[in-house]
């Protein structure tokens, strides 16, 4: 596992990644796209992609108003309102102020007469432990981001592609990590003050996401590519300048960071599995409950927000 201890080793191998190494552990496509449930067309609403993912829903498929009249659907009285409202270019038209409402906001009558949702199968399994492990963090993680992984800070959530663009469960488990990283600034109070903090703040907290996703990935023994995280961290770590001795203090200050963070999530794992024993149908029964207490928790403690890198922290 990386530690400060062995810094210098680490910078040297991070002098030694390609500059130009490619950094994405997925492959992006349009596979989480929003899209009509009917006609799997892909709606171009440029306030869909922005916001959409945001909403909470897992499903990536819409309606427009019309539309759900036209079919005869009906939304929930309770979710009326919630809409988002966007430009739509369609058939060589463009429409302003049209109002989209996630599928999962239709009655089940209504939901229940959509045709199946297709999408790819993935190419992996996912390891039950790690599933565990995630789970016992009070994050919600959510399959529906048109690209990037990103953290949200306002509702406390984990936006992820959808798991058939990972070509492997070790770059699916390093992006979630990385996250979860994000996920502990305001828990281990690293919510920037001043203005150099929050100037700096973006490539900050990269590093320590970046850092807390190899030691997460070596504690539950996932083999990650190491050279894809090396060569993001050299990316963030050129954000402070040419000068290296300014680039060894902010990665070690990562790694003190990151150390705070793998401690607090092994925390909240052993807390979950110490209070229900070690019976899989009871832990799991657990982790559902404390997840959910966790969400709640930490939703009502997001007053601060902060703004970040598309692949982490987002507004």
């Amino acid at each position: 596992m990386i530690k400060v201890d062995n810094i210098d080793q680490l910078i040297e191998q991070i002098e030694q990644v390609d500059k130009n190494k490619g950094i994405s552990n997925f492959t992006q496509n349009n596979t989480n796209y929003p899209r009509n449930p009917y006609t799997q067309e892909i709606y171009q609403a440029s306030f869909l992609y922005e916001k959409g993912h945001q909403k909470g829903f897992s499903e990536t498929r819409w309606l427009t108003e019309d539309e759900i009249q036209a079919n005869n659907l009906q939304v929930k009285a309770e979710q009326k309102e919630n809409f988002i409202e966007s430009d739509l270019y369609k058939d060589n038209e463009y429409y302003e102020n049209i109002r989209f409402y996630n599928v999962e906001q239709l009655d089940k009558t209504s939901f229940d007469k959509l045709p199946p949702e297709i999408k790819p199968e993935k190419k992996w399994q996912e390891n039950f432990k790690i599933e565990q492990f995630i789970a016992s963090q009070g994050i919600k993680v959510l399959h529906n981001s048109p690209s990037n992984p990103r953290y949200n800070a306002k509702t406390h959530t984990i936006h992820m592609p959808d798991k058939s663009q990972y070509d492997t469960a070790e770059g699916y488990y390093n992006d979630i990590f990385h996250e979860i990283g994000h996920s502990t600034c305001k828990e281990l109070d690293r919510i920037p003050i001043t203005h150099e903090q929050k100037r700096l703040f973006s490539p900050r907290d990269e590093l320590v996401a970046e850092t807390t996703a190899i030691k997460l990935c070596d504690l539950t023994k996932i083999k990650s590519d190491k050279t894809k995280n090396l060569a993001y961290i050299k990316f963030n770590l050129a954000k402070f300048g040419d000068d290296k001795a300014v680039q060894k203090v902010e990665l070690e200050k990562a790694l003190i960071e990151s150390d705070k963070v793998v401690e607090l999530t092994k925390s909240k794992y052993l807390d979950v599995k110490k209070q229900h024993g070690v019976s899989n149908e009871i832990f799991n029964q657990a982790l559902q409950t404390a997840s959910k207490k966790l969400e709640q928790r930490n939703k009502s403690n997001q007053k601060q927000q902060f703004q970040g890198m598309s692949r982490g922290i987002e507004r």
